[in-house]
């Protein structure tokens, strides 16, 4: 367990650093759009930025759920207490983390089908859409392993509270 909260945490870094990029990225596109648009036409800016949104938007959903910050719609967790309400938890994360890894399936195909059509975006140079679009695979499969590491902490609480008990 520790090993992977290492690694979560370690990739809550790498994911703060990202956020920061590319927010000043925007920041700075969308200030310097007037006099850059001599030298890089205002569509593709335009996109870059929209791809930028995306990303951004990712990456808050990937802390958010790390935060437990996401939206949650949970109503029997709250008419429960004690170690039934950890047991939905539990239930709630396993069933979350199978939904995210269902996207994340599906975002793979969608790439895979991006890269056989060969469509590309045309920003400073040819990006192939699908190198935009592999933040939908890296974000629903962050989820998803963040809802297992939620699930996993949950369970190691529950037996340890429960050892607790009988002492």
């Amino acid at each position: 367990m520790r090993i992977l909260n290492l690694i979560d945490n370690w990739i809550e870094k790498f994911e703060n650093a990202l956020l920061v990029f590319f927010v000043s990225v925007m920041i700075l596109l969308a200030f310097f759009e007037i006099p850059l648009s001599k030298f890089i036409p205002m569509n593709r800016s335009e996109t870059l930025l929209r791809h930028l949104v995306l990303w951004i938007g990712f990456l808050g959903a990937t802390l958010a759920t790390r935060d437990e910050r996401h939206i949650n719609i949970d109503v029997l967790s709250r008419f429960v207490k004690g170690r039934k309400k950890k047991v939905c938890q539990i239930f709630t994360n396993l069933f979350s983390m199978l939904i995210t890894i269902v996207f994340t399936y599906a975002s793979l195909q969608v790439i895979k089908d991006s890269k056989e059509f060969g469509e590309t975006i045309v920003i400073f140079m040819e990006i192939p859409t699908w190198i935009l679009q592999l933040i939908f695979v890296f974000g629903f499969g962050l989820m998803s392993f963040r809802f297992l590491l939620k699930s996993l902490n949950l369970i190691q609480n529950l037996f340890q509270s429960r050892q607790e008990v009988k002492a």
